[in-house]
């Protein structure tokens, strides 16, 4: 089986080639499966990100969480590995972050466990048929979901991001669901 690395390089030029207008076709029906989910109408709370560069765009996601009346955190990300969420309002309420992904302010309201239940949201590169899921390589989700466990997390991505199987390590993180815009495991 190939590593990591070659897998990760290999989809996200992949995924780097689909035109803004397919993503953005693809990201908004991945957003309508989303805001359709039991799990994240019962939420009060939505632990987002923000899609950078050819992710599923979720700003709109987001948007559509905040007028529904849920509290919305992304996350500001270390140069250590670690992250923490802060409050979601806007896009207009974003600054340049780690590697120039876009992030709350760290004057905005940090996230903290409430009553009420949590829906993450999260990104990844590659994932299996299994939920198996390849990041970019740091880390940061399979930390903070070391410590913090939600009430149901799930994965966004494109299909042609979905393999038959990834090589696994026992600390990797499985999203309860992964959604596409055609397929959901």
């Amino acid at each position: 089986m190939e590593t990591k690395i070659c897998i990760r390089k290999q989809i996200l030029e992949k995924r780097n080639q689909m035109s803004e207008t397919e993503r953005k076709d693809k990201s908004k029906k991945i957003i309508e499966k989303l805001c359709c989910l039991k799990q994240y109408r019962e939420a009060d709370c939505v632990l987002g990100f923000i899609g950078y560069g050819s992710e599923v765009e979720t700003i709109p996601f987001l948007e559509q969480a905040v007028l529904d009346g849920k509290k919305v955190y992304c996350p500001i990300s270390k140069d250590d590995g670690t992250m923490e969420f802060y409050r979601f309002t806007s896009k207009e309420a974003l600054q340049s972050g780690y590697k120039n992904i876009p992030e709350p302010l760290k004057t905005a309201e940090k996230f903290k466990k409430e009553k009420g239940k949590v829906f993450l949201l999260m990104p990844g590169v590659v994932f299996d048929k299994k939920r198996h899921r390849i990041g970019y390589g740091k880390g940061f989700y399979d930390r903070f979901l070391d410590s913090f466990v939600p009430d149901f997390t799930v994965a966004v991505c494109f299909a042609d991001q979905i393999l038959e199987e990834i090589p696994t390590e026992e600390h990797d993180v499985i999203p309860d669901r992964i959604i596409t815009e055609s397929i959901e495991y």
